[in-house]
């Protein structure tokens, strides 16, 4: 992300977070490079697994789960003020913002008619950008309040392991969970921090909606008197965090749609952010419990391991050999004789004119999916595919299918649109109302049935009436078959030129009946020119070029002032390069 660009239309630009990542990156975990709300939801499991694993021992553990009633109302501008100033914001700062914040007015519409004016003395604005980081500083509150008592060791905390750090809380905006010890003295506790915030902040718990999850090794009389001094209700697992539901059940993953593979690989980038991120709280806490003495890919699958655990191990060994071992680390060259023994002639070729630093750094992880070794999701699941040999199971059995389809002179939309009829992506009635997009199912026409692929292009009167003006278009009348092996098996009996009839009608009448005629947008080309330097700045850009067939790049640099005038440039031709991106590296 570049520097001056905001994640969001409320977001705190990147120049921000990496500038001052020393203070506030120990409480973030989303909007920045490596962290993502994730962080939350598998602490949050983690956490829980552990409570949910606990059945030993005279002291139990709880989870609360707080529900905030109209969280952004009813801040009380005071408070803020107050914790802005104890964090260290200079007074004209905390001045602007309180500014920003009070002086805000609103009115009521009346019978169809705007009433007066009138000024709130508490609250934040839904839509104003501001307000999500102010009501974040507000929790900080809170937040401040939970490491207090904790240093005092008034609470503990909860622990997914002996050696991992203790979690006595996890915030995301307005999304509360709390964790300590199941007994009257942690109520209280609990109790007391709550009632000098709601005091202090002007906010206030939802009691009724808040709820508490307790360790099995909690005695009923314990849980009877943490849930009357909290005024909560106890519930059997905690339901939902950030929108996903914390306990797992059978046959259900991390609460992602029902897609095998796809599941796989959002495990495994949580996976390769454990290795690219040790110093994340997360990371920290699984470490401890998992992998107290080496790393992720070293790790045991081990005894008493949580779902998130299970679905994140890697199962597979790693390959301890380095590309360090292919170098003379004396010389800084290539060891000509390990490489070709190690490779083919042709890798060993490529690999002896990649060119070295001159100077060794430190080992770092690379992904061997993408060129630029950074793990992606698109990646990853094309290399689950590769290793799956049942991947391409159903398409192997329509191959004929598919390739006479794509062999039909018509634009690639039409094809795109033909394919997605023979794996029922169109948008039926039946379909949206598997997606909760519509309420009725019934054909819209004739009202007969429900509005499934196969009713829509084959069974539906006005369907089977149009298709009868094709009279050239034979197609296939089984009654049994689906309309899978119906639109294969007419494919089949076609020609090309009446499979792009058959297409291009399909594509038409199912735009006629949806009254949709969609209309291309023109995008502006967007033009990119040099733009001068500030003054007192010299501006540096550089390029290189390739020739694959001769195997050489030419560098070339250039060094510029605020006025553009030119002060320094050099050209050099770099022999025996691999690569273009090779001959990238050179020119920087």
């Amino acid at each position: 992300m570049g520097p001056t660009k905001a994640p969001g239309a409320d977001g705190f630009p990147a120049l921000f977070f990496q500038r001052y990542w020393h203070i506030v990156g120990r409480d973030i975990t989303d909007f920045c490079m490596g962290r993502l709300i994730t962080d939350n939801v598998l602490l949050t499991y983690e956490i829980l697994h552990t409570i949910n694993q606990k059945r030993s021992g005279k002291k139990g553990v709880m989870a609360v789960k707080l529900d905030m009633s109209k969280a952004y109302d009813r801040v009380e501008w005071k408070f803020l003020e107050e914790v802005m100033t104890k964090m260290g914001f200079a007074c004209e700062w905390v001045e602007l913002l309180k500014r920003c914040v009070s002086t805000v007015s609103y009115a009521v519409n009346i019978n169809g008619g705007r009433g007066n004016l009138f000024l709130p003395y508490r609250g934040l604005r839904q839509v104003d950008p501001l307000s999500p980081f102010l009501f974040l500083i507000c929790s900080e509150g809170l937040s401040s309040l939970m490491r207090t008592i904790k240093r005092r060791g008034l609470l503990k905390g909860v622990k997914a392991s002996r050696q991992g750090p203790a979690i006595s809380h996890l915030l995301f905006a307005d999304d509360y969970i709390l964790f300590g010890e199941a007994s009257n003295k942690g109520a209280n506790i609990l109790k007391d921090i709550l009632q000098d915030y709601e005091i202090c902040s002007g906010q206030c718990v939802n009691f009724s909606k808040s709820i508490v999850f307790f360790s099995p090794n909690t005695s009923e009389e314990n849980k009877a008197v943490v849930s009357n001094l909290l005024g909560v209700r106890m519930a059997t697992n905690p339901e939902k965090y950030l929108g996903l539901p914390n306990m797992t059940e059978k046959r259900r993953g991390l609460g992602f749609r029902n897609m095998a593979q796809f599941n796989i690989v959002m495990l495994a980038k949580q996976g390769w952010r454990l290795l690219e991120n040790p110093n994340s709280l997360v990371a920290q806490v699984f470490k401890a419990k998992y992998f107290p003495k080496s790393n992720f890919l070293n790790s045991q699958l081990g005894n008493r391991n949580s779902y998130v655990w299970r679905s994140t191990w890697v199962t597979r060994g790693s390959n301890d050999n380095k590309v360090a071992d292919l170098i003379n680390c004396q010389t800084r060259e290539w060891n000509r004789e390990v490489v070709e023994y190690t490779f083919g002639a042709d890798e060993a070729d490529k690999i002896l004119r990649i060119p070295l630093a001159k100077y060794p750094h430190d080992d770092l992880l690379a992904w061997r999916g993408e060129p630029t070794g950074v793990f992606s999701v698109k990646s990853s699941y094309k290399l689950l595919q590769s290793f799956d040999p049942n991947t391409y199971a159903i398409q192997l059995s329509y191959i004929d299918f598919y390739k006479k389809m794509w062999c039909i002179d018509l634009p690639t939309k039409l094809k795109i649109n033909m394919w997605k009829a023979s794996w029922n992506y169109l948008p039926t009635r039946v379909n949206l109302l598997h997606k909760k997009l519509t309420t009725d199912a019934s054909c819209p026409r004739c009202g007969l049935e429900t509005e499934t692929l196969n009713h829509l292009l084959r069974e539906c009167p006005i369907s089977v009436e149009m298709w009868s003006y094709l009279s050239e278009v034979k197609l296939t009348q089984d009654p049994n078959a689906d309309f899978k092996q119906w639109l294969t098996s007419s494919v089949a009996l076609l020609s090309l030129d009446l499979c792009k009839e058959m297409a291009i009608f399909m594509r038409n009448y199912i735009q006629e009946l949806d009254g949709v005629k969609n209309k291309a947008v023109k995008l502006p080309k967007v033009v990119s020119r040099w733009k001068h330097p500030p003054y007192h700045v010299v501006k540096i850009n550089f390029d290189g070029a390739y020739d694959m067939k001769e195997q050489l790049s030419a560098s070339g640099i250039v060094a510029r002032d605020s006025e553009g005038e030119v002060l320094a440039s050099k050209s050099k031709i770099h022999k025996n390069v691999a690569s273009a991106f090779a001959a990238e590296a050179l020119a920087c």
